[in-house]
Formats: structure tokens, C-alpha cells, sequence
């Protein structure tokens, strides 16, 4: 009997050890190693596109930062653009008001940025723009500064 449970319980061990091996793994957002790069709800990512667009517009995509940017939206907004549970934070990522945040409704057109906010954190697009921007200009250390709860969640 104890012959006959080890050898099944040694199939077991090797039938699950083959399902890792071969079967593809979901990737997942995950803390430890920075591999972000898995599917989200509908909500966040509807905003893959203009979180891939931007980063490439600033020259500064990777994929890794793709999932950063959508791991970020998850865990402050939602994916709700005119998302305030943070008040005085708001939009998609949460910017305090003192960010600056006034650009003109020549200024959305011109960069094809959609819908005008008169405060423009309520602006999806804007809001990615922006943090790509953050990325441009300050790099992981800038995100990390004004993002650090979320970046690694």
C-alpha cells in the first residue's frame, strides 16, 4: 500500500512538473522580478495603446515599462480617468494637484490627445503622456519617486 501512494504521489510530482516545463505561463505582474507584461481588466487595459504610443513617442519604451505604466493605472484609478478616491489625486495615475497640469485646448488638439479637461489629470491621454514624459525626463528613479506605493505592487 505505502509502495503503491509513493509511486502515485511520485506521478503526481512528475505530471505537474511537466505541466510547468511545457505549458506557457500567463505572465503576471509581479513585484520581485519586474516581468509586468500580463492582461489586465477591460478598464485598464483599453489604455495599452496610448501607454505603448507614448512611451514611444518620448523614446523610452520597453515593454517592462508598458506594464509598469498599466500596473500603475490599475492600482490608483482603475482605469477610470475621472477616478479622485486619493482626493486631492486624480486622473489615471493619481497626479497631485501641484503637478502642472494647464495646458490649453490648442495644446490637445494639436497632440490628437481626445476629450479637453479644464484640469487636464482628468484626461486619460494626458495622463499617459505625462507619465512617459516622467520617464523621459527623470527615468525608473522619477517613477519610483512619485509612484513608489504602486510600482512595485
Amino acid at each position: 500500500m505505502n509502495v503503491l501512494r509513493s509511486k502515485f504521489l511520485w506521478l503526481l510530482v512528475c505530471i505537474a512538473f511537466v505541466t510547468c516545463i511545457i505549458t506557457p505561463q500567463i505572465a503576471s505582474a509581479h513585484a520581485l522580478n519586474g516581468t509586468l507584461t500580463g492582461k489586465y481588466n477591460y478598464s485598464v487595459e483599453r489604455w495599452r495603446p496610448a501607454v505603448i504610443y507614448y512611451l514611444k513617442k518620448w523614446d523610452v519604451y520597453t515593454k517592462e515599462r508598458e506594464g509598469r505604466i498599466l500596473n500603475i493605472i490599475k492600482h490608483e484609478s482603475g482605469g477610470d480617468p475621472h477616478n479622485s478616491r486619493n482626493y486631492p489625486h486624480v486622473g489615471l495615475v493619481q497626479f497631485k494637484p501641484d503637478w502642472d497640469h494647464n495646458y490649453s485646448r490648442a495644446f490637445f488638439e494639436k497632440r490628437n490627445m481626445g476629450h479637453y479637461h479644464v484640469d487636464n489629470r482628468k484626461s486619460g491621454r494626458w495622463s499617459i503622456w505625462r507619465i512617459a514624459k516622467v520617464y523621459n525626463k527623470g527615468g525608473v528613479a522619477k517613477i519610483k519617486q512619485h509612484w513608489g506605493a504602486t510600482y512595485y505592487k
